[in-house]
């Protein structure tokens, strides 16, 4: 069969190693003349650090083949008890045979075990249960070719077809370097291959996606304020209102006022924009606050939980730099970066770009 489709390997005769400390003289042996009895050139190798547990094992293998004329001839040919000095000496001579059926102690074992076709673990985990049982089928690497692949499967009866996708973005940052790496070998069209999509305006700048981290659910679940409307004929105490119409020398007084008499700040919109521009981000990612730890109570209790963690990439005053986590519960750490400010007399968008108040 290995010659009708891609294998990648031919199953010699069978091969048992067994690396144990702590396991019964019965079960062990038990287990070796079980693999031996499959052929005379089986291969059944005990490993072990305690010179007790190898010599009770070596009778109690000679004894249970005795008549087994099969596995006797596989023990007598191929049969060996290895006295390692230390459990590691016991482990690296494992890993080196990378044997067919491979059984070990306890599940920890698993953590040093590189190479084994089929590892039972466990007194209990005989290794005929494998054959009949539990065991995907009987075409394991033998002759240590446990060293690169496993038992036969599924998988080596399916074609893989790997396929690739190269969105816009992906291109503009990933074909630089493989074009420098196609030029480097010398391979001119392969670079051309890949510049000729980057250039003469072949690349079309894709529409931009904002993720936005979601606000706890208590600020989700917050009504939208609205001041309390109270009626004309009487008075709200609990809010300040003025429950008389205004006059009409007040009224023509209010009407020709501009915003502008009213602030020297400008609208945010435009302010946003300029900042966003000099950050290189969209101006809905910008937001325009009354001083560093304004932006970062804002941060704390719109976004952040109890429990979790927040990196800051602006500096707060000494006093509030401890003030919100202990309001929300969540830990902090400040790295200045990528912060704008500007002192009052930098109010309209023309003066901010001149100045360059902004910080990256």
């Amino acid at each position: 069969m290995a010659f009708d489709c891609a294998i990648d390997m031919l199953a010699g005769p069978t091969e048992i190693v067994v690396t144990s400390d702590r396991g019964r003289a019965a079960d062990i042996a038990s287990d070796l003349v079980a693999q031996a009895e499959h052929d005379p050139e089986a291969l059944a190798i005990f490993i072990t650090t305690r010179l007790d547990l190898a010599h009770e094992v070596i009778a109690e293998a000679k004894k249970r083949s005795r008549n087994n004329p099969v596995a006797r001839e596989a023990l007598s040919r191929n049969g060996l008890a290895i006295l390692a000095s230390t459990v590691e000496e016991a482990r690296q001579i494992t890993n080196r045979l990378a044997p067919e059926h491979l059984t070990v102690d306890a599940p920890r074992d698993l953590d040093w075990i590189q190479n084994a076709g089929s590892i039972f673990v466990g007194r209990w985990s005989a290794q005929p249960m494998g054959d009949y049982i539990s065991g995907p089928n009987h075409t394991l690497p033998t002759g240590g070719m446990a060293r690169v692949r496993g038992g036969l499967s599924v998988n080596d009866f399916v074609k893989l077809v790997t396929v690739q996708e190269y969105s816009q973005q992906g291109l503009r940052t990933l074909g630089p370097p493989a074009s420098l790496l196609a030029e480097a070998e010398g391979l001119a069209a392969h670079a051309e291959s890949i510049r000729t999509r980057l250039s003469n305006g072949g690349l079309v700048p894709e529409p931009v996606t904002i993720s936005y981290p979601v606000p706890r659910l208590r600020v989700q679940r917050m009504k939208e304020y609205h001041p309390p409307l109270g009626s004309r004929d009487a008075l709200r105490l609990d809010f300040n209102e003025n429950t008389l119409a205004c006059s009409p020398e007040v009224r023509e007084v209010l009407g020709r006022i501009s915003t502008s008499d009213l602030t020297r700040y400008p609208e945010r919109e435009p302010i946003e924009a300029v900042v966003a521009e000099h950050l290189g981000v969209l101006p809905e990612q910008a937001v325009l606050t009354n001083g560093v730890d304004e932006a970062i109570h804002v941060l704390f209790e719109t976004f952040l939980e109890s429990g979790m963690k927040c990196s800051c990439l602006c500096r707060p005053t000494r006093c509030t730099r401890s003030m919100p986590p202990r309001q929300t519960r969540a830990s902090s750490r400040y790295k200045p970066r990528r912060t704008c400010s500007f002192p009052s007399s930098a109010c309209s968008p023309q003066s901010l770009r001149e100045q360059n108040h902004c910080d990256r």
